[in-house]
């Protein structure tokens, strides 16, 4: 099944089907997430959206409760219960690279989250991996920039790449200053600062009795 931005808040494929289920179900947007919406897949059954706002989520619907939604406490709106959502965007890989290099200089983490909670989908170094196969390539090549410049808006990408930088040698010069290896330097092609392709899987739909993958 396929809906497209406010189709998915409107939940108007899970009131077209009427009760019945679909294996996928596959949302484009600009400025959604997936528990912005009912989510009408099996439980197991996958759901994969794609937001213009450089963000991307899965997620299995695993208790298959996407239909049931709960109040936010601010009173803003509600959230579908569609289970654990993967995210990946350039902030969350940058979140994942920051705290897995602090986990390991110092040998400690900040609390007790399962993989893929703070981290991109595939899990980290850390956090160990989620089982979730997932990868990211350039979606334009290192000409990214003057491809898109005036057609899309580039500031959020130009200001991560500097804030991204500034992280960056900030901490090698606090690790030289207290003489630790740069091996505690997490790689840092896990949050890349450019348009990106996503790739997840392959996955199981529950149909995969019938030889679907």
């Amino acid at each position: 099944g396929l809906e497209i931005c406010l189709d998915h808040a409107e939940g108007q494929l899970c009131r077209h089907l009427g009760g019945e289920t679909v294996d996928v179900q596959l949302i484009v947007s600009a400025g959604m997430s997936i528990p912005t919406g009912p989510v009408c897949t099996a439980p197991g059954g996958l759901v994969f959206l794609s937001d213009g706002f450089a963000h991307t989520e899965l997620s299995f619907n695993s208790l298959g409760l996407g239909t049931r939604a709960f109040p936010l406490p601010n009173g803003s709106g509600k959230s579908y219960n569609v289970g654990m959502v993967y995210g990946a965007d350039a902030f969350v890989g940058l979140q994942q690279w920051i705290g897995d290099t602090i986990d390991t200089y110092a040998g400690y983490g900040f609390g007790a989250r399962v993989p893929g909670s703070g981290t991109l989908p595939g899990g980290s170094a850390v956090s160990g991996p989620t089982g979730v196969k997932f990868a990211q390539v350039s979606a334009l090549g290192d000409d990214w920039k003057n491809q898109i410049s005036g057609f899309y808006d580039v500031v959020d990408y130009v200001q991560a790449q500097e804030i991204d930088r500034g992280l960056e040698d900030s901490v090698k010069a606090f690790l030289q200053k207290e003489n630790v290896s740069t091996n505690a330097l997490v790689e840092k092609e896990h949050a890349p600062m450019f348009p990106t392709v996503d790739i997840y899987g392959p996955l199981r739909v529950p149909s995969a009795s019938r030889g679907t993958q």
